[in-house]
C-alpha cells in the first residue's frame, strides 16, 4: 500500500508560490480546488524509490476515488493498485526581478519621438518618448525583458535602435523638469510583449456597474503559461487581487476599479504626469484638481479616459508564475535616506503605489538608499467616506507630513525544470 511521504503545491490564490504542504488528512476535492500544480510524494514497501506524482496526473487518474475522501483514505481505498508515477522528483527553478537607477548603472537617455530617428530634427514640443540605451548591454535584453518607471511612474516601451523608446516619457520628462528612471529586469524571467490599454479593448464588467466599480481589458492575446502585470495610470499590479484572468486563451482581464481608488490616484498624480486627456486638468493647476463631484470623477468617460493614457498598459511576462512579497526598507530616520546592509538590487514601493527611484551610496560596510519626495501629506477627501463629500480636489490638507512606508518588492518566478 502507498503510503504519503509529502507534497509540493501551488496554491490557487493570488501571490502564492510553491510550498510544502501536508493534504494527508486534505479532502480530494479541497486538494483539486485549492491547488494548481506541483507533485505529491509517495513510498511503497514493495518499490525501492518513492514515486512523485504530480498534481495534474493526479487529476486525470484511472484509479477509482470520492471527492470526499480524504487523500490518506484514499490510498488504502486503493490497496494495491498499481498509481503510475515517475521516480524523479521535479525540480524547480526560481528567478527574482533586480531593479537599477538608470542614471547611476550609466545608461544614457535623450527625448526622442519614436516615430522618427533619434537624431531626427524637429521641435521639442514634438519629443514626447524618451531614447534609453547602453552601449554595453544585450540589446535584445534590454528590448525584450525589461519594464521602465520615470519619475516613480511605469511607462510602456518599444524597441527603439540600439535601446528602448519609453512611451510618453519625454512628455513626463518635460513637465517636471528632471529625470528619475528605473529599470526593472527580467533577465532571468521571461520575455515581455506590452500592450497598450486601447479604448476598444475596454468595456463594463456587466450592465449596471460603471467603469469606475470593475473594467473588463480584452486583449485579445493568448494567457496561457503568461503571467501579467497591469500598469494603471503609471501605477503597477504586480501578483495583485485586484487583477484576475477572465479567459486565458482569450486575454480577458478583470480589474476590480472600485479598490483601485481612482480618486486618489488621479489626485496623487496632478502635476507629475499630463492629465490633461481627462478633460478636468487645466494647465496651471499644479496644486490640485479643480472643484470636482465625486460622481463626476468617477464618471464612464474619466474612467475611461485614465483606462487609457499612455501609462496604462499591460505587461505580459513568458512565465506561468510571479509571486509577490513585501519587505520592509529599514529608515535611517533621516529624510530621503534609508540603509541596507547588503547592496539593494530590488525594485521599491512607496505608499503611494510608486516605483521609488533611488541611488545606492556605500558607506564602509552598509549602503545608503537615497530617495526624494519620502514624505505626504493627507487631504480632506482621504478622511471621509467616498461619497460623503460632493467636492474632490487636494487644497486642504489635514495634519503634518508623513513618511511613507517603502517596501522591497521581492517579485519571483517559479518554473518547473522540464525533466530530460
Amino acid at each position: 500500500m502507498y503510503r504519503f511521504v509529502s507534497s509540493y503545491l501551488k496554491p490557487k490564490a493570488v501571490s502564492q508560490s510553491y510550498q510544502n504542504v501536508d493534504i494527508s488528512l486534505m479532502t480530494i476535492d479541497k486538494i483539486f480546488n485549492n491547488y494548481l500544480d506541483g507533485y505529491i510524494e509517495l513510498s511503497n514497501p514493495a518499490l525501492e524509490d518513492n514515486i512523485y506524482l504530480t498534481l495534474d496526473e493526479f487529476k486525470r487518474i484511472k484509479l477509482p476515488y470520492r471527492l470526499d475522501h480524504t487523500f490518506e483514505y484514499w490510498l488504502s481505498y486503493i490497496g494495491n493498485k498499481t498509481i503510475f508515477a515517475s521516480t524523479t522528483r521535479p525540480n524547480y527553478v526560481s528567478s527574482m526581478v533586480k531593479a537599477r537607477n538608470i542614471l547611476q548603472s550609466s545608461y544614457q537617455f535623450s527625448l526622442c519621438n519614436r516615430v522618427y530617428p533619434p537624431d531626427a530634427a524637429m521641435p521639442v514640443g514634438d519629443l514626447n518618448d524618451l531614447y534609453i540605451y547602453k552601449p554595453d548591454v544585450n540589446k535584445a535584453v534590454l528590448q525584450n525583458r525589461s519594464l521602465v518607471s520615470i519619475n516613480g511612474f511605469m511607462h510602456p516601451t518599444v524597441p527603439y535602435y540600439d535601446g528602448i523608446a519609453a512611451v510618453g516619457g519625454g512628455s513626463q520628462h518635460k513637465m517636471i523638469g528632471n529625470l528619475t528612471a528605473t529599470l526593472l529586469s527580467f533577465a532571468n524571467i521571461g520575455d515581455i510583449k506590452q500592450y497598450p490599454i486601447k479604448s476598444e479593448h475596454l468595456n463594463r464588467y456587466k450592465a449596471g456597474y460603471p467603469l469606475s466599480d470593475k473594467a473588463v481589458i480584452d486583449i485579445g492575446v493568448d494567457l496561457t503559461n503568461k503571467t501579467i502585470i497591469v500598469s494603471i495610470g503609471g501605477y503597477p499590479l504586480i501578483a495583485n487581487e485586484l487583477v484576475s484572468v477572465l479567459s486565458d486563451v482569450g486575454g480577458v482581464i478583470k480589474i476590480d476599479t472600485r479598490r483601485f481608488d481612482l480618486i486618489r490616484h488621479i489626485n496623487n498624480q496632478v502635476g507629475l504626469i499630463n492629465l490633461e486627456p481627462l478633460g478636468i486638468v487645466v494647465p496651471e493647476a499644479d496644486k490640485g484638481l479643480p472643484p470636482l463631484s465625486a460622481k463626476g470623477l468617477l464618471s464612464d468617460v474619466i474612467t475611461r479616459q485614465y483606462l487609457t493614457l499612455p501609462q496604462s498598459f499591460i505587461a505580459v511576462i513568458d512565465t506561468p508564475l510571479l509571486t509577490l512579497e513585501k519587505e520592509i526598507v529599514s529608515s535611517t530616520g533621516l529624510r530621503d535616506r534609508h540603509v541596507s546592509m547588503s547592496e539593494p538590487n530590488l525594485p521599491i514601493m512607496d505608499s503611494y503605489g510608486r516605483i521609488v527611484d533611488y541611488w545606492i551610496v556605500p558607506e564602509n560596510g552598509p549602503y545608503a538608499i537615497c530617495t526624494a519626495n519620502d514624505y505626504y501629506r493627507h487631504y480632506n477627501y482621504e478622511t471621509i467616506g467616498q461619497f460623503a463629500l460632493d467636492i474632490h480636489n487636494r487644497v486642504m490638507p489635514v495634519g503634518g507630513f508623513n513618511p511613507h512606508q517603502l517596501e522591497y518588492l521581492k517579485i519571483t518566478s517559479v518554473s518547473k525544470i522540464p525533466s530530460n
